[in-house]
């Protein structure tokens, strides 16, 4: 294991140690007391296993196409934006817009994450362990969001194209949302993305789709 103590180092010190680490080899690299600073661990395209003990700023994460990140505390606005592939696991709570815009791989968030998460989804897969914020799911357009609480008003608010599976209460529906039926095959989905985060929830999970995906489905498109 390498590890860097971030106390005493600016953001672009830590970053620059983090890349060294991993040019030199390094695949399991933990970064001690972080103090929230923001865009850490960003961009990174190797299979490395990163840690965070303590909270984190903006932006951890973000960008990443293959690594496992992990905070050992709660993170800010936007973790884990634009990820292409691999993970990113909060093991606290997370700020505004966590996944935005991601195209694949996995975020999780142990705790509660606020509004807007899984913004903009154009692939991969979501889960909070609580409830999250307004307008989560706003413009998805594939992949798969699913909260273990309850979600806030406007859910997946314009969305055309993913599904949100919720186990406790909705606030609000957003436009063109409706609830749909679960499949055998989205029921394992979801137990198994649960199960596999470590995750527990107190009810039934309920489908939400776009109204046109719904109607397809009904006609048989």
């Amino acid at each position: 294991m390498f590890s860097i103590d971030a106390v005493k180092r600016s953001t672009r010190e830590v970053n620059r140690l983090i890349r060294q680490a991993v040019a030199q080899g390094e695949r399991d690299i933990h970064v001690y007391d972080p103090r929230g600073r923001h865009s850490l661990g960003v961009a990174l395209a190797e299979p490395v296993h990163l840690v965070f003990a303590g909270t984190v700023g903006f932006f951890c994460g973000a960008m990443g196409d293959g690594p496992t990140v992990e905070v050992h505390g709660s993170a800010g606005w936007s973790t884990g934006e634009g990820l292409q592939s691999g993970s990113v696991v909060v093991r606290g709570h997370a700020g505004n817009a966590a996944a935005a815009a991601m195209h694949g791989g996995t975020v999780c968030v142990h705790g509660n994450a606020a509004a807007r998460t899984g913004i903009g989804m154009v692939g991969g897969m979501v889960v909070v362990g609580g409830n999250v914020g307004y307008m989560s799911g706003f413009m998805m357009h594939h992949g798969d969001l699913v909260i273990c609480g309850n979600a806030g008003e406007r859910l997946g608010h314009g969305m055309n194209g993913g599904r949100i599976f919720v186990a406790g209460a909705v606030k609000q529906l957003g436009d063109g949302v409706v609830e749909c039926d679960l499949t055998p095959a989205e029921h394992t989905l979801v137990a198994d993305a649960v199960a596999a985060a470590g995750l527990s929830h107190g009810g039934s999970f309920r489908k939400f789709c776009p109204v046109d995906s719904a109607k397809m489905r009904r006609d048989g498109g």
